[in-house]
């Protein structure tokens, strides 16, 4: 995986390579109150089934449900013909409870090059607690956010898993959180695509979350809690693990 300060270079620098206007992409939706016309569809898979917060997980021993999976993007931007855009104050939670999240606005009436968003946030929005933003906005979100060292959450798992010591167990009883945090662990993901904006419209791309490959060597029975602490090794590896899942195998654009 790219270290971060590759990213940002990648990011100050992008260059698309431009391809063909894609108008599968252009829903009919209209606007909402939320005037951000670019629109993230996640579908959520396990194992190549439709992913369910209902439904009772196996993986590296352990038997468990996921009860969520939510994702912090910012810094979304986009390139045309070369000139890329960014916005800084465009922030968006995620959640498994639905597909679609407004990620950006582009003004633009059509877009040759791409664009792409930040998992996690930059490191002066990293700093800057909930309590310094206005009701309402994402990062005044107090259960994202894990304390001044480490900051915001970027990506959150939660869950509960069978106890493996209780075999007659008939719902799950260990609560498992696993977070992915730190201006380390952040990351950038950017797809190449042209395509037209329409008035009054949602302009729709499509990823794919494959939630099993975030359990990739972990398990929430052994590890119920991953906190991304820099001062703890171990906690921090996993954490690191579980970054590479999510950036190597599980979430892809469509």
């Amino acid at each position: 995986m790219k270290k971060f300060l590759d990213r940002l270079a990648l990011l100050a620098f992008l260059t698309f390579t431009f391809t063909g206007c894609v108008n599968s992409i252009i829903d009919d939706a209209q606007g909402s109150l939320d005037n951000r016309n670019i629109e993230l569809r996640i579908t959520n898979f396990w194992e190549g089934n439709l992913f369910s917060t209902d439904s009772v997980y196996n993986k590296n021993g352990a038997r468990f449900k996921v009860d969520d999976v939510q994702l912090l993007f910012s810094n979304f931007f986009y390139d045309n013909a070369g000139d890329t855009t960014v916005d800084r104050s465009s922030f968006t939670l995620t959640t498994t409870a639905r597909s679609d999240h407004r990620i950006g606005l582009i003004m633009e009436n059509s877009i040759s090059g791409g664009l792409g968003f930040l998992v996690g946030l930059d490191s002066v929005n990293n700093a800057t607690g909930p309590g310094s933003w206005s009701e309402g906005d994402v990062l005044s979100n107090s259960s994202i956010y894990s304390n001044a060292k480490i900051g915001y959450n970027f990506i959150t798992i939660t869950g509960r898993a069978f106890d493996p010591n209780k075999p007659n167990e008939t719902s799950p009883s260990i609560s498992f959180k696993w977070v992915v945090a730190t201006n380390a662990l952040v990351s950038l993901k950017d797809i190449k695509r042209s395509f037209s904006v329409p008035v009054g419209k949602q302009v729709v791309i499509d990823a794919f979350l494959t939630v099993d490959a975030l359990f990739d060597d972990l398990s929430p029975a052994a590890t119920p809690f991953i906190k991304s602490d820099p001062d703890d090794a171990t906690d921090f590896a996993n954490a690191q693990t579980l970054s590479d899942n999510f950036n190597n195998k599980a979430f892809v654009f469509n």
